[in-house]
């Protein structure tokens, strides 16, 4: 057997561009573990993962893999970011941001988010303070309202509940 036997390896790439090299067929028929140095050393120009990218080994097969996020085959052009919130809500009750690399989940504003960084749960306005109400408040989802008891109206201010005037004063200051 010729430990010297080499093969001529020609690529092809973007139609007009190509490469050649030569490959000793012993090295490749041999070598494991082929990604420690994030080279093939069996292909060294198509070999070297673009950034973003990892070497994914298989101890006989050498790939690229894009890091978590991001999409692409890892060689040829980049690894480009998954934008997770394009599929719904990325998993979100309500808001996604795609951020680079990965994505977050917001909540709209009277809600608040759960542990799970996904859930967003109704905030009970009226548990702190009465939510500014005066007399009655009432939680909505989002929101809240305020009320007055009988006799009273809600003021200008939506909080406050002022003394309603009775008919006969309110008949004398309109005439």
């Amino acid at each position: 057997m010729n430990m010297n036997k080499r093969y001529l390896k020609v690529l092809f790439l973007f139609g007009s561009f190509f490469y050649v090299t030569t490959v000793d067929a012993q090295q490749c028929d041999t070598q494991e573990h082929i990604c420690a140095t994030n080279r093939h050393d069996c292909d060294p120009f198509l070999a070297t993962c673009v950034e973003g990218a990892s070497n994914a080994d298989t101890k006989t097969n050498y790939h690229c893999v894009c890091q978590t996020g991001y999409q692409g085959n890892g060689k040829i052009g980049n690894c480009s970011d998954i934008n997770e919130c394009a599929n719904r809500t990325g998993g979100c009750s309500q808001l996604c941001v795609n951020t680079e690399g990965s994505y977050r989940c917001q909540c709209r504003l009277g809600f608040i988010m759960e542990k799970d960084n996904r859930t967003c749960s109704d905030i009970n306005e009226c548990a702190q303070e009465n939510g500014g109400c005066s007399q009655l408040c009432v939680n909505t989802k989002g929101s809240y309202i305020c009320e007055c008891t009988a006799g009273f109206v809600l003021s200008q201010d939506s909080q406050t509940c002022t003394g309603k005037l009775n008919s006969s004063m309110n008949k004398s200051s309109i005439q």
